[in-house]
């Protein structure tokens, strides 16, 4: 059916064995004649295969340029991989999965066994990389719907040092739940107990020495297979991101699956005796820093090809995929805090390309500023670096109260508050200065309030893999069934930015997070303070006074030319003069007053409300009050907002009506 290649090109043999620098207990030994062939393995990969490359790996990632190396300097090894490999990273996106099977052909694997997200492309798209594949891909349990025939080679036989080995694979029967419909409708997927049966049988009567089941099934279910048929001697596993140190046994099988993201390379080394009985097998994981570092060289011929890879990659980043005329920006605290334009992009494109009922973005994940003009793909893998993809889950309105609770309970603190929300598809209100647990004071979608205690009601909800695994203190998710998976997030976002239905000029702050309360008012007040709250206007009144004695009038205000200020100006409190937030330029008053020489005033009235009075010349220009978002500016309709650094902002085209002058940066 599909050709099965097990040999190395022997060139390639010779370079890679020239990258050892140290032996790693990996070598062939032998005693009284015995012979010790190694299988290596990897699973759920999801497209990170190089070490060190920018936007396409995992800080442990290993790399198939330290792998190839530990093939050639290893007699008698056989690597294989369990599934969820070809799709996952911007790179492997780009080139539909073509660059990951080029790197594993070069690294020398001889098997795979498909899973779920291999077929994201779609299985056309699948059926052309194993034509393009120089190793196996192997699934027992995948039928065509018209014909009932198999979609991939059952199981394959490979020799290697006179012993005969038997290969099979199989596939989750959830993949038509976690990939889109479209791209498995021709196909469905058969019980993995009755292809393993039918495939241990088929291979024992090739008279094979050894089998071995490769499987994207997961820990549990794998296990029924293997307690269910007898026969085979190993598992290579995959889909559940598990790390089984030294194995599983489960009848007489051992079960190996070494985590995800090419952290770790699983190595089992199966010992038989001179006439090819199976004496024994023995499992480890390796990790870069503990086996691989110092002990190899990554493999030239894999920085060869990796460089072209790259080089490819870089030139597609440049590609201009979508357009802003208004900066979205991103300030670290802010989206962290507060509602926001892009966080609101985002959050929509996830509603967008999911068809959920509600989208929850962690504003952590979202890490860059988009500058106003022509948006590249490396503007996106920026803004969204991390490698997560979208996943639907089903939630009922508590564990919804739950996520938000947990979003807000180290609000405003910056370390840690990754976890804030940005939203789609819902509006929520927190106190943040209510106990933690109990901030979120409502809850509406569709115009209709939740409530805190129904466990019955049900929304889809998307979200990214990392918080559904309980990443940034979701642990309210972990136990979630997953519904739907998607693309890589940053795929997502430029989906939608190239959409008829993403308006971007359009994005705003909407009022779907608000903010209410106000820090409550220190009990012990000194008796200065409490002077200066009563007297505040006086004391306003006294510096204004000052002012205008001393201040000679043409440098007060020159009605022709203006106020030219430093646009790099630093407040004493280290908020800087001006800053651009939803498409305006806002002006730091207390960073003006004392670029100009006047003067800011904090104090509270007697609503506990916080008030600023901002003095230039001869009046004050502006008093705030309030706390977000409900600060108003006295003077006008307008509103501001405060920051961190307890400084007042208000728009630039504001500040001018109130002076009566233009104010430029410069």
């Amino acid at each position: 059916m599909k050709r099965i290649k097990t040999i190395l090109a022997a060139v390639l043999v010779l370079a890679l064995m020239a990258a050892t620098t140290a032996p790693l207990a990996v070598r062939a030994e032998t005693s009284d004649d015995n012979i010790v062939i190694t299988i290596f393995h990897t699973n759920d990969m999801h497209g990170r295969f190089v070490r060190g490359m920018e936007f396409n790996a995992h800080a442990e990632t290993i790399g198939v340029q330290y792998i190839a190396s530990i093939m050639a300097a290893t007699e008698n090894a056989i690597l294989l991989d369990a599934g969820d490999t070809l799709h996952g990273t911007p790179f492997s996106v780009f080139s539909g999965g073509l660059d990951p099977v080029r790197l594993m052909n070069a690294a020398g694997y001889n098997f795979m066994a498909p899973g779920n997200h291999d077929f994201n492309f779609g299985l056309n798209r699948l059926l052309e990389l194993e034509g393009y594949a120089d190793f196996g891909i192997l699934a027992a349990n995948v039928f065509w719907n018209d014909t009932n025939e198999l979609v991939f080679t059952p199981y394959a036989v490979s020799e290697i040092a006179g012993i005969r080995f038997g290969f099979f694979g199989l596939v989750t029967q959830s993949t038509p739940e976690v990939t889109h419909p479209n791209n498995i409708a021709e196909i469905n997927f058969g019980c993995p107990v009755e292809a393993a049966e039918l495939s241990v049988a088929a291979l024992q009567a090739l008279e094979v020495d050894v089998i071995v089941g490769i499987s994207h099934i997961g820990t549990g279910p794998i296990n029924e297979v293997t307690a269910a048929v007898d026969g085979i001697n190993l598992i290579v596993d995959g889909h559940s991101h598990s790390l089984h140190g030294e194995g599983a046994w489960v009848n007489d099988t051992l079960i190996v699956q070494a985590l995800d993201h090419g952290r770790r390379l699983g190595q089992v080394t199966l010992t038989f005796d001179a006439e090819g009985a199976l004496l024994g097998l023995e499992a480890t994981i390796l990790s870069f820093n503990d086996d691989i570092d110092g002990n190899f060289d990554a493999c030239p011929v894999m920085l060869e090809l990796i460089a072209e890879i790259e080089a490819a990659f870089d030139e597609q980043t440049r590609e201009i995929v979508a357009y802003t005329p208004v900066t979205l920006e991103h300030t670290h605290t802010l989206i962290r805090s507060y509602e926001m334009p892009l966080g609101n992009l985002v959050a929509d494109a996830f509603q967008w390309a999911s068809g959920a009922d509600i989208a929850l973005m962690n504003g952590g994940a979202i890490r860059d500023v988009i500058e106003a003009g022509d948006i590249t793909v490396g503007d996106m893998l920026r803004v969204l670096p991390f490698i997560n993809y979208l996943v639907i889950v089903e939630m009922t309105p508590a564990i919804i109260f739950d996520a938000l609770e947990n979003g807000v309970s180290r609000w405003p603190t910056e370390s840690g508050n990754g976890r804030f929300l940005q939203v789609a598809g819902l509006f929520y209100t927190f106190d943040a200065f209510a106990e933690v647990g109990e901030r979120i004071l409502s809850v509406v979608v569709d115009g209709v309030e939740l409530d805190r205690n129904d466990t019955t009601t049900i929304f889809t909800v998307a979200i990214t893999d990392f918080k559904a695994n309980g990443g940034d203190g979701f642990d309210m998710f972990e136990d979630l069934v997953v519904v739907y998976e998607g693309d890589v997030k940053s795929m997502v976002f430029i989906d939608f930015l190239n959409s008829d239905d993403a308006d971007i000029a359009g994005a705003s702050v909407e009022g779907r997070i608000l903010q209410v309360g106000t820090e409550p008012v220190e009990e012990e007040i000194e008796e200065e303070e409490i002077e200066e709250e009563i007297v505040v206007e006086e004391i306003v009144e006294e510096i204004i006074e000052e002012i205008v004695e001393e201040e000679v009038e043409d440098e007060i205000v020159d009605e022709v030319v203006g106020l030219h200020i430093p646009a790099n100006f630093v407040a004493s409190n280290g908020a800087p003069i001006s800053q651009v937030y939803a498409g305006q330029t806002w002006i730091n008053l207390r960073g003006l007053a004392e670029y100009l020489g006047g003067v800011a005033l904090s104090t509270r009235n007697e609503d506990g409300e916080r008030v600023a009075h901002f003095v230039l010349y001869d009046s004050v220009i502006v008093t705030i009050v309030g706390s977000y978002p409900n600060i108003q500016v006295a003077q006008s309709n307008a509103t501001a907002f405060r920051n961190v650094n307890d400084s007042w902002f208000i728009t630039l085209d504001v500040l001018v009506e109130l002076l009566g002058v233009e104010l430029v940066l410069v």
